[in-house]
């Protein structure tokens, strides 16, 4: 029995090293392409933490469901692809595939891991992973104003370092950043000069980075965490009243002189302008999204009913999530996807009374969710996805253990 719980305790260890590095990861993979050396470390990464997984979740009886499942529809969806004779796509239609289904896996093996883990040790891990990867990501965008990497757009345009998964950074900020600032929030209960300083960060980094989706949920994010913890008395209510004040003064501060530079900086005012001049603030939202959706549609919409069960199966995007699954997946895909989404959220809605930490996690799948039928990258990221599995898992952590302060010095 102690061989067994020591095993565990080492198997969770090797998962939150793997996720610690996940950026660190990403950048070394973009270093190399911008040198013009293509070496797939990413994805070989991506892969070990899968084999992981399943390895894990086969030790358990809802891990065996999960993990048969998932590969009977893999199985399915591999033979509609090759009949298709879409067999040219087969291989970014497997990585697409993943990027949506470690979500599921991550999620199920921590909840395991919760349950037999000290909820102290589980959620210092959590913190330390998100504190890293932060760390990591701050570096990348920071770094482009002293010149080093590269920009967000071909243009010139915002800063990225060496992420080369520019897509999908607006949707993993938001839940690292979401995470934090609510960890910070309740760890520095009696100053909150703390949380004004992260806040004013990661507005910064959202400013430099350069995209809409990015600025809109951390503006967001930063506004709405202190609602989600609730005073407990009236002068405590007034003191929270006038934080929130704080933070909205902070962040128009920070967005007006921010948008300044970007504006004459780098370039944003002529490419906005452009967009409104190509079809209004419809164009300026969607940034031609809306008519990739209107191309694609008709070669869907003229198909098989068979095909459009599973999905054209071309690794096609609008960059619209809702379209993107309906592309590759068909109805199908539609269902299962949205039906584990929406029970992540309504597990969280039903939480959220008992556990204060679902709250968060309501507002960051819900924001995330809502964004994804803009922008796009959301629901199939590779970056997000460990880190929505993560946070999801934290549904129900004791009150106790979340507003501990200095949790990390706790004892493990």
């Amino acid at each position: 029995m102690r061989f067994i719980i020591n095993q565990d305790k080492y198997s969770a260890n090797i998962f939150w090293k793997l996720c610690n590095y996940l950026i660190l990861i990403d950048t070394i993979n973009g270093f190399f392409l911008l040198k013009g050396v293509p070496l797939p470390i990413g994805q070989a990464y991506k892969f070990f933490l899968m084999l992981f997984l399943a390895y894990q979740l086969v030790k358990t009886r809802r891990g065996q469901i999960l993990v048969t499942l998932t590969i009977c529809y893999f199985l399915i969806y591999i033979n509609h692809v090759n009949l298709n004779n879409n067999s040219n796509y087969l291989s970014e239609c497997i990585i697409l595939f993943s990027k949506f289904v470690i979500v599921p896996w991550i999620y199920v093996y921590l909840i395991q891991v919760k349950n037999e883990s000290s909820p102290f040790t589980f959620w210092n891990n959590c913190i330390n992973c998100f504190r890293l990867n932060i760390t990591f990501l701050c570096a990348n965008i920071f770094s482009g104003l002293f010149g080093i990497g590269g920009h967000t757009y071909e243009d010139r345009i915002g800063y990225k370092g060496f992420l080369y998964a520019v897509n999908e950074v607006s949707g993993f900020a938001a839940v690292l950043f979401s995470l934090f600032l609510y960890y910070i929030y309740i760890s520095h209960q009696n100053s909150k000069k703390v949380y004004y300083l992260y806040s004013v960060l990661f507005l910064i980094t959202a400013l430099l980075f350069g995209t809409k989706t990015m600025l809109i949920i951390i503006l967001v994010s930063v506004y709405y965490i202190p609602h989600i913890i609730s005073p407990s008395n009236k002068e405590k209510r007034k003191k929270n009243k006038f934080t929130k004040l704080i933070i909205l003064v902070l962040s128009i501060v920070v967005v007006i002189y921010g948008g300044i530079f970007i504006v004459n900086e780098m370039g944003f005012l002529d490419r906005w302008t452009y967009f409104y001049q190509q079809g209004g603030i419809e164009r300026v939202i969607f940034s031609g999204r809306d008519e990739y959706w209107l191309n694609a549609k008709k070669e869907f919409f003229s198909s098989t009913l068979y095909t459009q069960l599973l999905g054209l199966g071309k690794n096609q995007t609008v960059e619209m999530d809702q379209f993107d699954i309906l592309l590759n997946f068909g109805y199908v895909g539609i269902v299962i996807i949205y039906s584990f989404y929406f029970k992540l959220i309504i597990q969280a809605y039903q939480c959220k009374n008992k556990y204060n930490i679902s709250k968060l996690i309501f507002f960051v799948d819900t924001l995330l969710l809502g964004v994804s039928c803009i922008a796009g990258h959301i629901l199939f990221s590779g970056l997000l996805g460990p880190f929505l599995g993560i946070i999801n898992s934290l549904f129900n952590m004791p009150n106790y253990v979340v507003h501990k302060k200095s949790t990390l010095k706790h004892k493990q």
